[in-house]
């Protein structure tokens, strides 16, 4: 045994190292305790002692920089028979000052105010305080460098509170550990250990990083996370569950797997929240999953079927699988069935390129079908394109059902960019009511533009042409504030929308109608009308201003032609309650019927028929199926101001083409229907007070009136009957009796028995054919207890003048009736005859007798009777005896 006494050496190694060494050597052992003298600056000539391999000098001494050490324990043994594990031995406690350690060449170092470096069992240990690196705190992190293994090996513990930006994604990266997310905001606790071997830089890298709240950007997106743990064993990643948010707009579960050296991996959505606000596109459905694999041979993305919103519509899309390029973000769009309920069916197709921003689109409708709009051929094919800006087109032409109305448009172009959308001209046709060529622009900047309309025609089937223009009219589009502007000039119109009111208004009819036969028609020529929709009423509110040339309402014997008209739509019921000049009220029903109620309102006749004639002249062959009934209550029918016939109701029911029509006053009824022009109509049981009405020139006490007419409307016959009363007054029976009274050869019978109690009537009647306003009677006859009247003539009622001649018979009560014989000869008993000339204006004609008739007729009656009078005789004499 050979054991030498402690022995002190001052060791001074290149003026950098000024150690005290104790040293103590037993049995082929050696024992040493090295003292610090001097500061310690360097340790490189001291660690080249150590004859360490090449590759690892970088990393054991090389790459570790600072201003001083400080030995806190350095101690060691050596056996002379093993000095190649001597390092083994070694213990060294150590503080390191301004520490630097560059653990890769291309990334920052790991800096600290302080370190402990630990020297034990071959292994060098590096734990630096207040550590930081790219400015971010490290906290407890940690490296180690193993010199007992075959191969040399560095392990880094980083243990910190941060981000995975840039830098600590770059850190990542170096070890060609990919992770696809860039950390905004939040916090990221991160515990990663990366194991490099010294000599052939292979990396061994675990680690998980756990944020609780935090915000990524990943594929260009910034998305929200909750929850999230990021597990990396070397290059695979794996996130199990992440529970992630885009804006306002998506909620997810994401579950990942991804492996960086393959390029191949996996990421799993659970979609439980989709909404555009601004699209008004929401996800209907509660959850749907998607499915994007990612490999290096073709990216594939699965969508599972889905229910979407848009704005009111429902979209359900079928699964889909398509390929997809994350390199160059091209899609290839297989055929898609989309189903938007209720309204359509279609297949989309195309090619979409994501970082080009090109869009290139087919779509195939399989069906559409709406409550306004179905398309007759399905084979219908659009194009959707976008480069850098849209166009839609149609190369076919569209067949399609607008309500039941065969309609068809053109093919089209419609091209859209930032600035302005363009609608080339195109072909409308809608059942040719509604055919027009149309073309349009529209600049997004200015929020303004034009259509413009060529040979445009509105027509309706019942109603015939509405409005026709062969030249362009121009419609003028501006939004200001919210709200939508359109404006004709060439129409005079206007129509303001916004999102809680829309607005028409018709300026000036009189413009309107230059091209508007319908208005012209039905005489809408001057005025103009407005009607308003506010968003939560359920009514179109309608005010117009119409002057009329026809006066067809009467009120206080006044002829209105002026009309303020106001109007309530109900826009679910569509039921109409109008006011016109605030004493007329209407209201019409809306069903397929039209229901209109009248109160206290006179019509005017002769306006009424001057505005049938007038359409009767224009009329075609149009023909409506609409059904229209109408009550007037406590109405009337104004022929003049002192003629009018009075009614309690007047019901008039109008289909196809017929019309029937009930009036009823007091007892009296009275019926009318006009079919194919055909006019059969009856009255009975009228009063006194409805023919005084009637009859102006007349007065009437008891009695009734009745009436019957048959025939075409424009030519038919006519009787009118009066019974049982008492004319107290009428011009052309006052006329007639003031002759009879005058004509000298009956002044010495006496006066008539028609006094100021006016004329008894048992019955009179009239029988007569009308032929345009002009009455040819063929048979009047009056019978009264005074006075027979029987005769035949004409009467028009437009000139106002009559033209008739009368006989008349009149019992004259004279002395010389009272003569038998005489009596018998002369006068037919107590009666005497005359015929009468009644000509002139109707309210007061002349009237004449023809004497030619009275002298040719009263010799002949003379001779007959007294020839007769051996008769007459005889059979008074008889009828003595007999009694």
């Amino acid at each position: 045994m050979i054991i030498l006494l402690p022995l002190l050496f001052f060791i001074n190694i290149n003026d950098e190292l000024h150690l005290n060494v104790l040293t103590h050597f037993e049995n082929n052992t050696l024992t040493y305790k090295v003292l610090q003298k001097k500061e310690i600056k360097s340790i490189v000539y001291m660690m080249e002692l150590l004859n360490l391999h090449k590759d690892v000098k970088y990393w054991a001494y090389e790459a570790i920089d600072f201003s001083t050490l400080q030995i806190n324990s350095f101690h060691g043994w050596v056996d002379l028979n093993n000095t190649k594990n001597a390092y083994k031995n070694i213990y060294a406690n150590v503080t390191g000052y301004d520490l630097n350690y560059a653990y890769h060449k291309k990334l920052d170092s790991i800096h600290s105010k302080e370190t402990n470096i630990v020297f034990e069992n071959g292994i060098l240990k590096i734990y630096p305080k207040q550590t930081y690196t790219y400015k971010a705190k490290l906290g407890a992190s940690w490296l180690k460098i193993d010199f007992t293994k075959k191969e040399e090996l560095l392990t880094l513990r980083l243990l910190f509170d941060g981000k995975l930006n840039k830098n600590t994604l770059s850190i990542l990266k170096q070890y060609k550990i990919n992770v696809p997310f860039l950390q905004n905001t939040g916090v990221t606790q991160t515990d990663l250990t990366i194991k490099v071997g010294l000599r052939n830089i292979k990396v061994d890298a675990h680690g998980t990083f756990f944020t609780k709240k935090a915000n990524f950007t990943y594929r260009g997106y910034d998305i929200d996370v909750l929850n999230t743990t990021i597990y990396i064993d070397n290059y695979d990643v794996r996130i199990p569950q992440m529970k992630a948010q885009y804006k306002n707009i998506m909620k997810s579960d994401v579950n990942v797997v991804y492996n960086a050296s393959k390029s191949e991996g996996k990421i799993l959505f659970n979609i439980t929240s989709f909404l555009l606000k601004d699209k008004k596109v929401a996800l209907k459905s509660k959850k749907v999953k998607a499915t994007y694999i990612i490999s290096p041979k073709k990216d594939m993305f699965f969508l599972s079927k889905s229910n979407w919103l848009y704005k009111d519509l429902e979209l359900e899309i079928n699964k889909i699988s398509l390929p997809f390029n994350i390199d160059t973000l091209k899609i290839s769009l297989p055929k898609t069935f989309v189903k938007i309920k209720n309204i359509a069916e279609l297949n989309i197709l195309g090619k979409i390129d994501l970082n080009k921003i090109i869009i290139d689109l087919n779509i195939e409708p399989i069906s559409l079908d709406t409550d306004i709009i179905t398309l007759k051929k399905p084979s219908l094919n659009l194009n959707i394109k976008y480069d850098k800006y849209f166009q839609i087109t149609s190369k076919e032409k569209i067949n399609f059902l607008y309500k039941k109305q065969n309609g068809f448009i053109n093919p089209f172009a419609i091209t859209m960019n930032q600035k302005q959308l363009s609608v080339k001209e195109f072909y409308i046709n809608i059942d040719n009511l509604i055919k027009s060529k149309l073309s349009a622009t529209y600049s997004f900047e200015k929020e303004a533009g034009t259509i413009i309309t060529r040979r445009m025609r509105l027509s309706h089937k019942n109603l015939g042409l509405l409005y026709f223009n062969q030249n362009k009219v121009n419609f003028e589009i501006t939004k200001k504030d919210g709200n939508l502007f359109i404006s004709s000039p060439d129409m005079k119109m206007n129509f303001q929308y916004n999102t809680n009111i829309w607005n028409f208004e018709l300026e000036s009819l009189a413009h309107s109608s230059i091209n508007s036969p319908f208005l012209k028609k039905y005489f809408l020529t001057s005025g103009n009308v407005i009607l308003q929709k506010k968003k939560k009423k359920k009514n179109i509110t309608l005010k117009a201003n119409i002057h009329y040339p026809y006066k067809l309402i009467v009120q206080e014997k006044k002829k209105i032609d002026d009309y303020i008209i106001s109007a309530q739509i109900n826009t679910k019921t569509m039921q109409s309650n109008l006011k016109i000049n605030e004493d007329i009220t209407i209201n019409i029903e809306h069903d397929k019927d039209i229901l209109i109620q009248i109160k206290n309102l006179g019509f005017n006749t002769s306006a009424i028929v001057a505005i049938i004639n007038s359409l009767n002249q224009k009329s075609d062959t149009n023909t409506t199926n609409t059904k229209v009934f109408i009550h007037a209550k406590n109405s009337y029918l104004y022929i003049s101001d002192k003629r009018k016939v009075l009614s309690d109701n007047i019901y008039l029911y109008y289909d196809n083409n017929t019309l029937t029509a009930c009036l009823l006053h007091k007892d009296g009824v009275s019926g009318l229907k006009i079919e194919d022009k055909k006019l059969n109509a009856y009255g009975m049981y009228f009063n006194d007070i409805f023919m005084e009405n009637l009859f102006s020139l007349s007065k009437f006490k008891n009695g009734t009136f009745e009436f019957t007419m048959t025939g075409d409307v424009n030519e038919y016959q006519g009787l009118f009957r009066v019974k049982d009363t008492v004319m107290l007054d009428y011009k052309v029976f006052n006329n007639i009796l003031a002759f009879v009274n005058t004509i000298p050869s009956l002044v010495t019978f006496s006066t008539p028995g028609y006094t100021d109690d006016g004329l008894k009537i048992k019955t009179a009647y009239m029988s007569f054919t009308s032929l345009n306003s002009v009455f040819n009677i063929d048979n009047i006859y009056l019978n009264s207890q005074e006075l027979d009247i029987a005769g035949k003539g004409n009467v028009n009622l437009k000139k106002n003048t009559i033209n008739i001649e009368l006989n008349l018979k009149s019992a004259l009560g004279s002395h010389v009736s009272q003569v038998p014989l005489v009596g018998y000869i002369l006068l037919d008993k107590e009666n005497i005859s005359t015929t009468l000339s009644v000509k002139g204006a109707l309210n007061n004609p002349t009237v004449e007798s023809v004497l030619a008739k009275d002298i040719v007729v009263a010799p002949l009656n003379i001779i007959l009777r007294t020839l007769t009078l051996p008769y007459y005789l005889i059979s008074n004499i008889e009828n003595n005896t007999t009694k």
